[in-house]
Parts: structure tokens; C-alpha cells; sequence
């Protein structure tokens, strides 16, 4: 460990960081300052390679005694855990293996068994097999029981839980926290400091918290249908009753069968469906409640007429409930802010009465080596997309064959444009690997198999986030289609239709960013260096005439204009064209 000087005193930090950077430094201080003057809530705006980790822990460090770090992926709380080894990492149940049986936790199909498939009870009555075998009974001390792990003490996910809670800084899931501090009340007013990693990300998960859906499965399981007025409200109302009624018959149904299941699977599967009883239960009663207080703020999707999902158009009025009451001071974070005022405004912080403050560092990546070239060649609109997409098909080929023996990243939004891309591109450059995928599961196997691969093209619908290429692993990237946001989805179409210049804003705002976030999978350090190409006629159309006042500074740096729809020679960045 290294004792770093900041400007507000010492602090003790892993190896590899031997220094604060003076942006750091300075970043440090503002949002001490923020705090001190009673700012619940700091955003901080810094693009990648600024070190918002770094600055995170430095404030912990000087500001908190116990401070919870919250993200959205598995890849980005392994790296922080590695990054700062004395963190304490607690992930949901599904993560661990369980203490008697850890060697079924790698096995694929029914018997895989895992933390989630816990059974932990009150002990009545005689103790299964494993008990009377070890003589770890329940105590008066400890009267609980679990058929899984003897004693219910060595369980891999309480002991997990157990550390995190305890310790100086924990990581966790965004949404794990969302349900520990919500239903089970632990993590709830437990920390001073709560660090939000891609705040930006922040609404989406809130949405997928309060929402609630019900699947094709389960209609059929509780026999019902799709509401016979998917618009009204009313009939929405009178739906969840019925749905309340059935869903709690189903739970009675299922405490039975998982009484009488006899076998480990079996009480297994049985146990798991009561829960998802319960948790359907539950849900339904406070969405019914919201719904009833505004319906307004509401929209029902039917995918298909085969399932049912109602979700909130703002998720704001309920996000101080939900989210800001369970921890003093909040430390969001993104390098795609974009708008700090519609942030704060989409996730509640206004709503709640939380006085925040923005603290913003410029990008640290020389502007040379990572040009963000905008070549329009087709405009890639809903409506023109079908007569538009041959001439896109050409210009992602040009930038292809320009473009030998380097990885390419082409972000095609939509697995309609990479189906096409995809066969164009293998017949005309038969010599060179391509991939892509049609399923969302299939996302990171088709990732790694393009990491290993020199000189490979992936066409990807989803992957402006999550994706780290530094070096070789990526030297250009494609945005053959804008990505804004799908106006054919309801929730979509009710903000921006329903919500005046909010809405308007807050859809430019979330185009903006997944831009930025798309041009930014390849530049991952200093010396790094990737070239981004834009080929569709819509940013500069659209994007860049009405919203050019959102798009940040040092992204608007790099841009390249090319007006002739010509893709420019260079191939490094470095080197002039």
C-alpha cells in the first residue's frame, strides 16, 4: 500500500497508485467542499481514463467511515474489487455454491445447485439426514436450518453478506442494493457515502425495479389474459385484481406442493416457485397501489398479446422511496453525464428534495489519437431505412476494405441492419473472420471469440456499454445507425410525446450518450488510439443541429467532418491524413 498526499491529507492506496493526478486532486477537493456545505448528492462527469474509481476511494477514504461502491456489471465489480483488494464483494445468492454441496455449483441442468436454492427455516421438529450425520443441530443461539449448509452460519452467501456489511467499503450490484435496502432492510441507512458507478444507467434500473410483468407462463399458470383495454387504466385496475387474486391462490398452491415434494430436486424446484410466488404477489399489490395514485405515469405493454408488462413513463415520484432514502450522501458517477440537470431530474433527485452539485473533469486521451470521423452516406431513418440500407451496406464495406488487419467494431443498433451487414461483408471479404449474434445470451461468446481473433469485424445491435477493447483488441469503430431511442416502444413514445420539452430533452440526451459511450469501447488509455467513423447522414442531420449544445466538449473536439461522404485513407490516427 502507498500513503498518497492530497491536498487534504493523506490517504492509504494499492500499489499501483503511487499518486492523485491533479485533476483528481482537484476533483477530490470540489466534492469534498459539496459535502462539507451539505450537498447531499455530487455528480461527477468524467470521461474514461479520468480515474473515477480513484477519486471515489479518495473521498471514502477522506469523508466516510463506511462507504458501499454500486455498479451494473460483474466485469466492473471484479475490476474494483481487483483495483482495491480490501473492498468486500456481495453479489446475489445465484453467485455462490452452497457449503455442503459446492461441487454441484459447476454443473450444468437440473442439478446444478446454488445459493439461491436455499431453504432456510425456523427448525421444527426432526432435523434432515445431513444434520443428525455432522451433529450440527439448530441451537436456541441460532434456531435456524437449511438443508444446504450445516451450520447455516458457514453459508457462502451469509458469510459474503456478512463481510460486506461489515466492512469499511463494500461492492454490489445497483439493483442487488435496490433489493437488499428495499425488502430486506440491511443495507438501508447503513452507509454515509454510496458511490454510484454509470449514473447515467441509473433511471433504466430504477424502471426495471418498479416495473412489474407478467409472463406468458404465468398467465397460463393463473389463467388469465391479456386486459381487454390495454389504454385504459380502469381496465388495468380491474386486471391486477383479478391477477392479485390468482397470484396469491397460486402461492397457496404452491406452499402445498413444496410441503408434499419429496427429493432434493423436487423440494428444490417447488421451493423456488413459491418464492416467485411470493415476489409476483408483492409486486403486483404496489404496482396496483401506484398505478392507482397515477395512472397518468403509466403505460401497459403486450408483447404479442402473449405477455404483460406495466411500467412507469417517469420513474422520479418514486425514487426517493425506492432509492434516495437509504443512504446520507451519494456519489454519482458516469463519463456520460451529458446533462447533469436531466439527470438529476429522470432519476429523482429534485423530485426528493436532494440539493446537488456537478463536478466535471475534461477528457484525459489526446484528441489526435482518437478522431471521431463523420462521413454521411445514408440516413438511417424508420421510415427510409429500407432504401437507405444498400448505400450504408457500401460505406461500412469502404471502411472495411480501408481498413486491413485491424479489429473492427461496427455498431449496427439493430439485429435487422447486422443480418445484412453481416452477409455483405462475408462475401466480399471471404479472407477476413466476421461475427455477430441474434441472441443476447450468445453477446460475450461472440465477444471473446473476436478478441482472439487478428483482423476480425464484429457487428454488434448492443454494445455501446460493457465493452472494454484497449489496444490491438479494437482500432476502429462504426456507428452505421444513430441509436436513438425506439419510439415504437410505449414508455419511449409517452416521454418524448407526452412530456413537453422534458421529454424532448431527455430523448436527445440519451441519444448523445449512447454515441459517446459507442466511440469510447476502443479508447482505453493514453496511449491508445482507435478511429470512430459515423455513416449516418442523421447525426449531423438531427443529432448535431438540434442537440449539438448537449454534446460534450472534449467528444465535439475529435469530430472530423468529411461533407463529401468520402471514408479518409489514414489508418493511424497519429498520422495525418
Amino acid at each position: 500500500m502507498n500513503i498518497v498526499e492530497t491536498s487534504r491529507g493523506q490517504v492509504s492506496l494499492p500499489d499501483q497508485f503511487e499518486r492523485l493526478r491533479p485533476h483528481q486532486d482537484r476533483a477530490v477537493s470540489q466534492i469534498l467542499d459539496w459535502f462539507n456545505s451539505g450537498t447531499r448528492a455530487v455528480i461527477l462527469d468524467a470521461p474514461t481514463g479520468a480515474g473515477k474509481t480513484v477519486i471515489g476511494e479518495v473521498v471514502r477514504q477522506l469523508w466516510a467511515k463506511q462507504t458501499l461502491y454500486v455498479c451494473t456489471t460483474k466485469t466492473l465489480q471484479r475490476q474494483f474489487v481487483e483495483d482495491f483488494p480490501y473492498a468486500r464483494l456481495i453479489q446475489g445468492r445465484a453467485n455462490y455454491p452452497t457449503f455442503d454441496r459446492p461441487e454441484l455449483f459447476d454443473e450444468q441442468g437440473p442439478r446444478h445447485v446454488d445459493c439461491s436454492d436455499c431453504r432456510l427455516t425456523f427448525a421444527q421438529g426432526p432435523q434432515c439426514a445431513t444434520c443428525e450425520e455432522t451433529g450440527v443441530a439448530p441451537t436456541e443461539e441460532e434456531p435456524l436450518h437449511c438443508d444446504w449448509c450445516h451450520p447455516v452460519a458457514a453459508c457462502p452467501y451469509r458469510r459474503a453478506k456478512l463481510e460486506a456489511l461489515a466492512a469499511p467499503l463494500a461492492v454490489a450490484n445497483t439493483a442487488y442494493f435496490l433489493s437488499e435496502a428495499n425488502l430486506v432492510g440491511r443495507m438501508s441507512g447503513r452507509y454515509r457515502l454510496v458511490v454510484v458507478d454509470e449514473a447515467d444507467t441509473l433511471e433504466s434500473i430504477l424502471m426495471g425495479f418498479v416495473e412489474i410483468g407478467f409472463s406468458p407462463r404465468q398467465l397460463r399458470q393463473m389463467g388469465l389474459s391479456i386486459p381487454e383495454k390495454v389504454t385504459k387504466p380502469e381496465s388495468w385496475l380491474e386486471w391486477l385484481g383479478r391477477a392479485i387474486e390468482a397470484a396469491e391462490s397460486l402461492r397457496g398452491a404452491r406452499y402445498d406442493a413444496w410441503q408434499a415434494a419429496y427429493g432434493d430436486s423436487e423440494k428444490r424446484a417447488a421451493w423456488k416457485a413459491l418464492q416467485a410466488a411470493d415476489r409476483l404477489v408483492v409486486q403486483a399489490k404496489k404496482v396496483r397501489a401506484m398505478i392507482e395514485a397515477d395512472p397518468d405515469n403509466w403505460v401497459l405493454d403486450d408483447y404479442k398479446r402473449q405477455a404483460v408488462t406495466f411500467r412507469p413513463v417517469d420513474v422520479w415520484p418514486y425514487a426517493a422511496d425506492v432509492f434516495w432514502q437509504h443512504a446520507d450522501r451519494w456519489l454519482l458517477m458516469s463519463g456520460t453525464v451529458v446533462s447533469a440537470a436531466q439527470l438529476a431530474h429522470d432519476v429523482g433527485l429534485d423530485a426528493a428534495g436532494l440539493p446537488w452539485s456537478l463536478v466535471q473533469v475534461d477528457s484525459q486521451f489526446p484528441v489526435e489519437r482518437r478522431p471521431v470521423h463523420v462521413v454521411p452516406r445514408a440516413a438511417m431513418s424508420h421510415r427510409r431505412e429500407a432504401e437507405e440500407a444498400p448505400k450504408m451496406v457500401e460505406a461500412v464495406c469502404e471502411v472495411v476494405s480501408a481498413r486491413p488487419g485491424v479489429r473492427i467494431l461496427v455498431h449496427a443498433v439493430s439485429y435487422r441492419l447486422s443480418e445484412r451487414l453481416v452477409e455483405e461483408l462475408r462475401t466480399r471479404f471471404p479472407g477476413r473472420r466476421v461475427f455477430s449474434y441474434t441472441r443476447a445470451r450468445d453477446r460475450e461468446a461472440v465477444l471473446q471469440e473476436f478478441k482472439v481473433t487478428p483482423g476480425a469485424v464484429l457487428v454488434a445491435p448492443s454494445m455501446d456499454r460493457g465493452v472494454d477493447l484497449p489496444d490491438d483488441l479494437c482500432r476502429v469503430i462504426v456507428v452505421a445507425k444513430v441509436p436513438f431511442p425506439n419510439v415504437g416502444d410505449k414508455q419511449v413514445a409517452a416521454k418524448l410525446y407526452g412530456r413537453g420539452a422534458v421529454g424532448r430533452t431527455w430523448f436527445e440526451v440519451q441519444t448523445v450518450r449512447t454515441l459517446v459511450q459507442m466511440t469510447g469501447r476502443g479508447m482505453r488509455h493514453r496511449d491508445d488510439w482507435v478511429e470512430s467513423f459515423i455513416l449516418d447522414a442523421n447525426f449531423s442531420n438531427i443529432v448535431w443541429r438540434k442537440a449539438r449544445h448537449l454534446v460534450p466538449k472534449w467528444w465535439a473536439d475529435a469530430l472530423r467532418w468529411h461533407p463529401t461522404g468520402r471514408v479518409p485513407g489514414s489508418r493511424n490516427p497519429v498520422v495525418a491524413d
